[in-house]
């Protein structure tokens, strides 16, 4: 992220802050989630985009719709034909449009977007409209836009965007959290409206954002062996592909079940809110065999170590093996900014050696935020 961008998005929220104090249906917001309006407000790199380009005709159900690995689902069937974004989408024909008259009520009258591969979304960007009748035409600059997010089910921000100062049709529309949530939900409504229980939001051209725009590649600041003993190398041996690995040979293991190697590595971080943390490790085994590598992050939040790499084969030759840590980085960031990735290697058929080792090259993690 630029100088520029962050005095921009500052000037920009204080003056929605402002806003909010004189005119509080305009933005009313709690907690983390900021609403924003313009281009490039919210989202500085869009990583998911749906163009909803296979709409091509009224009465599609909108229920399960999926584009891009981003799930937009609506209780109601697609409107195409009519002008609801006030030219704003040029001449592209195909949007994203709620027909409002087959909507439910309740809270089924939400429009639901959350990625299908339970990665968290950081900021959102679309091209705003709404088919509520103007009068003369399709589209009211007087609606209103109400919005939550959640994570994990519970709902962590809530607010509204409009009537006043007016939100016109056309206008591109973001939602920005510095800590990311899993699911947003929007509904447009107008005043005056004939069924309370429904709304008639339309969108075009949608844009996520998954990762943050500052990254550093981190390297162990310590390393314990729980299973195995070090034959070769040290920590500092995991820092970098130097040609300098660290050698853990098979010594005790406790069961059967168990991984005939573990160690864990602590790492310490500069960014103080995570958006995104990767796994990065090279290794090979020394001895040939039946074996296979995993790797796992600790989740402070949870108390408990999350898979990241899943089971992997680990053969003779060196491999690189990345993963990315599921779920909110910022549960896997504890006291100190401190972060522990655990690796394992598990024999699973016979080998060569009674006490076969694994050269591990380097053992690094990226994080964005």
């Amino acid at each position: 992220m630029t100088r520029d961008f962050n005095i921009f998005r500052i000037l920009h929220l204080f003056r929605f802050v402002c806003i909010g104090t004189i005119a509080s249906l305009f933005i009313t917001s709690v907690a983390q989630t900021v609403s924003t309006i313009g281009q490039g407000s919210a989202v500085t790199r869009s990583d998911r985009l749906a163009t909803f380009s296979t709409i091509t005709h009224s009465g599609i159900s909108l229920s399960d719709y999926t584009e891009d690995s981003i799930f937009i689902g609506a209780n109601a069937d697609s409107l195409i034909g009519y002008e609801v974004f006030n030219g704003a989408n040029g001449s592209d024909p195909y949007f994203y449009c709620l027909d409002g008259g087959s909507m439910g009520g309740g809270a089924d009258a939400w429009v639901t977007i959350y990625t299908t591969d339970s990665k968290p979304i950081y900021a959102i960007e679309f091209l705003y409209g709404n088919s509520w009748t103007n009068g003369h035409g399709w589209g009211n600059d007087n609606a209103w836009v109400v919005w939550q997010t959640l994570r994990n089910g519970t709902v962590v921000s809530s607010g509204q965007v409009g009537p006043n100062p007016m939100l016109p049709v056309g206008t591109i529309m973001g939602f920005y959290d510095p800590s990311g949530f899993d699911t947003i939900q929007l509904k447009c409504n107008v005043q005056n409206q004939f069924d309370p229980n429904v709304q008639a939001l339309a969108m075009d051209n949608l844009h996520l954002q998954l990762y943050g725009n500052v990254s550093e590649t981190l390297a162990p600041v310590a390393t314990t062996v729980q299973f195995g003993k070090v034959t070769g190398g040290d920590n500092a041996s995991l820092s970098a592909d130097d040609g300098n690995p660290l050698i853990v040979q098979k010594f005790f293991v406790p069961s059967s079940q168990a991984p005939i190697i573990r160690f864990t590595s602590s790492f310490v971080t500069t960014i103080q809110t995570p958006v995104q943390i990767e796994i990065d490790l090279k290794a090979k085994m020394v001895n040939a065999g039946s074996f296979r590598v995993r790797a796992l992050m600790f989740d402070f939040a949870a108390n408990s170590y999350v898979q990241a790499l899943a089971d992997s084969t680990l053969g003779l030759s060196y491999q690189t093996y990345i993963a990315s840590v599921p779920g909110m980085a910022v549960d896997y960031v504890g006291l100190g900014n401190s972060l522990q990735a655990r690796v394992e290697v598990q024999q699973t058929g016979p080998s060569t050696a009674v006490q076969p080792a694994t050269s591990l090259e380097f053992l690094n993690l990226t994080v964005l935020g």
